[in-house]
């Protein structure tokens, strides 16, 4: 064989490897997210930017207005994060209980092989200025990551494994969202599993599990909202919220049913 033609095949190859390989996954189970290492005991309060690792807080933290954090193989608990400020977050392969960011506190954080459990609200970014502003940068990354919602609130509670009222520009990759079930009647707050007021923000490669805990797998709302090749519960009345008045609906591609593989469309 001569060189030239062996050399295409074995580029012919790579290339094949590596469009597989980028073409996304599964998010990751339970054993795979959260701490490493045996952790330490730390008290909480105030911390000043720097690297925490290892470490089980005990106490609620609190973070200081700007600077750059990186929380690895922790166990932490935050306070409610607030105001548009430049700091940025990384937490890397921690565990922590609902993160709640009041107006425009989430700019600049990352979730990496983080267990988010507790509820009613597990993730809550939002931009909160000018009302619901979908149109303003506001980058939030989650990746291998589980939000799991564990008990389902009350009638005056909204019970969504994240609600995202505004931002922009927001990346979920190999998520799982879990809300228990089943609904119940009576808890109006049960929307879905994940609602979305937002814009240009993609989701993929994420599941949507335990279908029976909301009315819609997914109510989403604004422009160039993306969910490519995830996998769905179904709600007790369908995927997504239906497209009604000035609504926009998402791009769906590539999405399926989690329990018959059929396809999933807005």
């Amino acid at each position: 064989m001569r060189a030239g033609m062996l050399y295409r095949i074995m580029l012919a190859a790579l290339v094949g490897w590596g469009a597989s390989t980028w073409a996304g996954g599964a998010p990751p189970a339970a054993t795979n997210v959260g701490p490493r290492v045996a952790l330490t005991p730390s008290s909480g309060g105030q911390l000043a930017p720097g690297n925490y690792t290892g470490l089980q807080f005990t106490n609620t933290i609190s973070l200081q207005a700007s600077g750059v954090y990186t929380f690895a193989d922790c166990v932490v608990q935050f306070d409610a994060i607030a105001g548009i400020t430049p700091r940025t977050v990384l937490l890397d392969h921690c565990r922590t209980s609902a993160l709640w960011f009041s107006d425009g506190g989430q700019a600049g954080w990352t979730l990496r092989f983080t267990y988010v459990l507790d509820g009613p609200m597990g993730l809550r970014p939002s931009s909160g200025r000018n009302g619901w502003d979908w149109t303003t940068p506001t980058p939030f990354v989650v990746e291998d990551s589980i939000v799991e919602i564990t008990f389902l609130g009350s009638p005056v509670q909204h019970v969504e494994a994240m609600q995202a009222l505004g931002g922009n520009s927001m990346r979920f990759t190999r998520v799982r969202f879990i809300v228990h079930g089943p609904k119940q009647d009576g808890i109006t707050g049960q929307t879905a599993s994940v609602n979305l007021l937002a814009g240009d923000s993609l989701f993929e490669d994420c599941d949507f599990l335990d279908a029976g805990a909301y009315y819609f797998t997914v109510y989403s709302d604004g422009p160039n909202n993306v969910f490519r090749r995830c996998r769905f519960g179904r709600g007790a009345a369908s995927y997504f919220y239906p497209t009604t008045g000035t609504r926009t609906a998402p791009i769906v591609e590539a999405c399926t049913d989690l329990a018959t593989g059929e396809p999933v469309t807005p």
